[in-house]
């Protein structure tokens, strides 16, 4: 048993856009650690791969009848032999890039009257049947599930608070918790998780004490980074700022498709409808790109060695149904083939390898930047860990494990390497225009301004509140806002201002006040150990103390 909450087992989801998985481990037995690799129909696939697509095929009334592997394997149920037919089944992927804010980020079409966070349930569920199937076995119905089960699940650095309270609520409605506030669920970013396991597991790299190193996670849909540094007690903190954006391996492979739909004449808008109709065939030929060009492919031309070839009317015919009138006569010529050599190759790459070093040098603040041999002359030791697919689900599960479940300690309920982290956001609450007469102000509904309590940059400790005090405006008061905001930018002055999001709608009672006592004092105080947003009002006249959870959306007032 591990405290209060007789947590035994935990197991660690990386939710991904193209791929995920999951691990775990009993709290008694940390380093015997899974990672599950025995997939439904696996074997029409890779056998024993970590990971599992994150694909699902709906049909007609939008009831999940495939997911990862059994969506999409060749010559399965629903992909390659059988030819799904675009009227009666339809295939969701890369949903979670729904969540980026980032306005130019394509978003994946969905079969109508999909939304994106139903799909994110359904997956969930389809995750969960395994993991409450794999728990059982493997513990032989001894840890019931999900209470003695303590659930990590990863996410991007760039994802809003408001992604937060949509997957506790697609965790909860897939079973994977009990209840929507359920202490049982805790988020880490991939890139933290990823520092987790190469402080775990790159031994051979002698870190000291203040050494700092660099995680650049480079995923299926986003490429997220922090800085991280070790502490003398052992723990990480963070150096810089995390950042993160959607240009994962994923946007090569659309890069490639651009290049297809440029030679015959295809706009990307319905390179994308027919990916969506007609999964199957742009899946083998994606799979071919990717198996004999893309893994292969390391920026060195002498190393490329010939000019690769696409074959349309034997890797994806519907590409050829549909060419442009003016690309027909030029692609019936090359006999319906298109070349690319390493030039178009290395431009696929470009437009994502730019990005991802733009991204290395803001984490830097101009620091580190370039390309890899650039690296070598700012940096002393550059590296892959080993099974780097594994790496974030690892480093999650590690997290997890390494919870401070003593409730008589101060720290409990707190992860224990986690030291300090760098607020992404500055936040606040808000109130009256000091200028403004009071009563004007609430009869004429002038906006409140924003009364800055934590900023963004600043490294805080992961048991660190901070601290406002506030008083209400009049003595027959009743009921005090304690309205929470948030922020990307550094200075706000009003909280309806462009950027400014309300994170929390909430408010405190005010007790009435005797003729001779004096206005009430509350300490509103915020706590960010955790990714979720921790909040206390004290009222210290009357020692009432209120907290709430930021993770719930609707309106509280105690």
């Amino acid at each position: 048993m591990s405290g209060l909450r007789d947590i035994r087992v935990v197991v660690s989801i990386d939710f991904g856009t193209t791929f995920s998985g999951f691990a775990l481990a009993h709290v008694d037995a940390k380093h015997n650690i899974e990672v599950f690799n025995s997939w439904p129909n696996g074997e029409l696939m890779r056998p024993n791969q970590t990971k599992v697509p994150t694909i699902l095929l709906y049909n007609q009334s939008l009831e999940v009848v495939g997911w990862g592997n059994t969506a999409v394997a060749p010559g399965g149920l629903y992909g390659g032999a059988s030819q799904r037919s675009s009227d009666s089944h339809f295939l969701a992927e890369q949903f979670k890039l729904y969540f980026s804010t980032q306005e130019h980020i394509p978003k994946p079409l969905l079969p109508n009257k999909l939304e994106f966070l139903k799909a994110i349930t359904d997956y969930l569920i389809k995750l969960r049947e395994i993991i409450q199937d794999r728990v059982k076995n493997k513990w032989r119905g001894t840890v019931a599930f999900p209470d003695q089960v303590r659930l990590v699940m990863t996410l991007p650095v760039d994802w809003p608070q408001k992604a937060l309270v949509d997957m506790r609520n697609c965790a909860l409605e897939a079973g994977l918790i009990s209840e929507r506030h359920s202490d049982n669920l805790e988020f880490v970013t991939e890139p933290e998780a990823a520092a987790l396991y190469c402080l775990k597991n790159c031994a051979e790299y002698e870190l000291n004490p203040g050494d700092a190193f660099m995680i650049v996670d480079c995923g299926g849909g986003t490429i997220d980074l922090t800085t991280r540094y070790l502490m003398q007690n052992g723990g990480l903190g963070e150096e810089t700022e995390s950042t993160g954006e959607a240009c994962g391996g994923s946007f090569v492979d659309r890069e490639f498709l651009k290049f297809i739909g440029d030679k015959l004449g295809i706009t990307e808008k319905k390179m994308d409808e027919l990916r969506r109709d007609h999964y199957t065939q742009f899946q083998r030929m994606l799979e071919g790109f990717v198996f004999s060009v893309k893994s292969r492919f390391n920026g060195n031309e002498e190393d490329f060695g010939y000019t690769s070839m696409l074959h349309l009317q034997s890797e994806c015919k519907i590409l050829v149904e549909n060419v442009h009138a003016d690309k027909k006569l030029e692609m019936e010529k090359s006999r319906w083939s298109i070349p690319f050599a390493f030039k178009d190759v290395k431009q696929m790459f470009d437009t994502v390898v730019e990005k991802i070093l733009r991204l290395i040098k803001e984490e830097n603040r101009g620091n580190i930047y370039g390309r890899r041999l650039q690296f070598k002359e700012k940096v002393r030791i550059i590296a892959t860990p080993m099974n780097p697919i594994s790496a974030v689900v690892k480093g999650a599960l590690h997290y997890g494990l390494e919870f401070e479940d003593d409730p008589n300690k101060a720290n409990y309920g707190l992860n224990k390497t986690i030291k300090t982290r760098r607020l992404k956001c500055t936040y606040g609450t808000d109130v009256l225009d000091p200028d403004i007469d009071p009563i004007i102000s609430i009869l004429t509904g002038s906006s409140k301004m924003f009364s800055l309590i934590a900023k963004r940059g600043d490294e805080i400790a992961a048991d660190q509140a901070f601290k406002e005090t506030y008083t209400p405006v009049r003595r027959n008061q009743t009921e005090m806002s304690m309205n929470l905001y948030c922020t990307r930018r550094f200075d706000v002055k009003f909280v309806n201002e462009e950027d400014v999001t309300l994170l929390k709608k909430w408010s405190i009672t005010l007790p009435p006040l005797k003729t001779d006592e004096l206005l009430p004092r509350v300490e509103l105080s915020l706590m960010f150990g955790k990714l979720e947003v921790a909040a206390t009002a004290f009222n210290k006249r009357t020692g009432k103390k209120c907290q709430v959870q930021c993770n719930l959306p609707e309106a509280d007032r105690c």
